[in-house]
């Protein structure tokens, strides 16, 4: 298995290849470092039987930018807390799988393959994904509620809830229950803003990303490596590889294979 990261997806979806490639090499290879970033993940504990839980879609901004939410209804089994996670992603795939990845279309194409002694020195794990109806009978997530309630949180569990599970697929509660509430004060009136999970479409089938992930402390902005890391380099078209390969040739003293992505 390798490591996969894609570059720079959003210059392909909007049809830039020239600029995906020119970010690739000026942001990534030539400095030899993958840039951290915060995405948004769900930490899981489990609600007690008839509990009320308020719907952030009903959330009104006071005078005194206070916040009340004024509808509620019956709990949902498992509260799932929307975080930032500063971390850089992979897809954790064999060479012959990336050719029907489903995945590769909407990520760009253009992607850096690491080896396994990568993945073996910057700690590199698999996302373990569940099913959002198990989470109530899970004995991680039941062990960590139990600590939360007994005031004294199990970092550790919390960490591997947090940073390293993720759901099968996007349910449509994600975005009815577990909206971010946000007040802004850009432009000196403050305003209320929820925002749901809208990264991707209500249905969206994480699992099939088979992802991988360095998980990074808040004040790590980047990670380096080698060249001798990379295994081998993915281009979207023959002119993308001619350019990144004629790139390596004048800032690499190791040339890895430059390859059309199947």
């Amino acid at each position: 298995m390798a490591l996969v990261h894609f570059c720079f997806g959003s210059d392909s979806r909007d049809g830039d290849i020239d600029k995906q490639v020119e970010k690739a090499c000026a942001l990534i290879l030539g400095p030899k470092r993958l840039k951290a970033s915060s995405c948004p993940e769900f930490l899981p504990t489990t609600n007690n039987s008839g509990a009320l839980f308020a719907r952030p879609s009903s959330a009104k901004l006071q005078a005194d930018v206070s916040i009340v939410l004024d509808d509620w209804t019956s709990s949902p089994p498992v509260t799932l807390l929307p975080m930032g996670v500063h971390m850089i992603c992979f897809a954790n795939l064999s060479l012959n799988q990336i050719k029907n990845w489903n995945c590769k279309e909407h990520y760009g194409r253009l992607a850096i393959a690491f080896t396994d002694q990568f993945r073996a020195r910057v700690g590199a794990k698999n996302v373990c994904y569940y099913n959002w109806l198990d989470l109530p009978h899970d004995p991680k997530v039941v062990a960590y509620t139990q600590s939360v309630r007994a005031q004294n949180p199990d970092r550790c569990l919390e960490s591997e809830l947090l940073s390293y599970r993720k759901p099968l697929k996007l349910w449509r509660a994600f975005k009815e229950y577990f909206s971010v509430i946000s007040v802004q004060n850009t432009t000196g009136i403050p305003s209320l803003e929820v925002l749901p999970y809208s990264r991707y479409p209500t249905g969206y089938e994480f699992v099939k990303e088979c992802e991988a992930r360095i998980v990074l402390e808040a004040d790590a902005e980047f990670l380096s490596f080698l060249p001798t890391d990379v295994l081998k380099i993915y281009a979207p078209t023959e002119k993308a590889r001619i350019d990144i390969e004629t790139y390596l040739k004048t800032h690499w003293d190791w040339q890895p294979p430059v390859e059309l992505c199947p």
